[in-house]
Parts: C-alpha cells; sequence; structure tokens
C-alpha cells in the first residue's frame, strides 16, 4: 500500500509561508516539546501550517491539525516522539504527578498512572 504525501494548495502554501500580521510563528512543521518548568509537565505541539496548537499532560497524545503531510505527521495526526513521552514521564515522576512504576510496570513497560489532576 503505498501513499501519497497530501500537498497544500498552491494558496495555502502561500498564505502559510508569507509573513503577515496575524500568522503566529511558529516553527516550520509540526513540533513536539515537553513544558511545564513552573507548573505540571505537559507535551505542546504547534504546527506552523495551519497555526494550531495544543498540550496534553498524557503519554497517549495525538495533535489532531490540518492535513498537511510532513516527517512527523499524517493525514492531520501526529503523535509525540518517544523519547519525549519517556521524558514526560520521568519527569512527571520526579515532580509527583506520576506514581514511580512498580516491578510488574517495569516488567511490562507499562506507564504508571497520573496522581494529581492538573
Amino acid at each position: 500500500m503505498s501513499t501519497s504525501p497530501v500537498k497544500l494548495a498552491p494558496c495555502e502554501e502561500h498564505f502559510a509561508n508569507s509573513a503577515h500580521e496575524g500568522k503566529v510563528n511558529l516553527p516550520e512543521g509540526v513540533r513536539w516539546s515537553v513544558r511545564g518548568s513552573e507548573g505540571p509537565p505537559y507535551l505542546y505541539a504547534s504546527c506552523s501550517y495551519c497555526c494550531q496548537s495544543c498540550d496534553s499532560e498524557s503519554e497517549k497524545a495525538v495533535f489532531k491539525h490540518c492535513n498537511v503531510s510532513t516527517d512527523n505527521s499524517m493525514d492531520g495526526e501526529s503523535r509525540p516522539p518517544k523519547e519525549l513521552v519517556e521524558l514526560l514521564v520521568k519527569v512527571q515522576i520526579q515532580r509527583g504527578y506520576r506514581r514511580a512504576p512498580s516491578f510488574v510496570q517495569r516488567v511490562t513497560g507499562e506507564v504508571p498512572s497520573l496522581v494529581k489532576i492538573f
């Protein structure tokens, strides 16, 4: 099964690449990061093409945005890289927002549950 990458229409591409007053200046493409240095840690995602962003404290985050294919986004959905999910869980455990994994969870690779409500 082969899928062809979804392309922007010329007018949308021009809009996405233009600098204008109403456009949010975001890094190109879909970018994920771990944030929350002063508050609870969370995953943050942004898309420079549709200027949408989202945040989630869950390790199962899915960012639904425009239908532009990038290196980490297909059919309008992007998932965080595994390394960032691991970093998020580690920081949440260190700060007490998530329980430390039990022996069984460490063996099975299961992610421990959140203990504090954000």
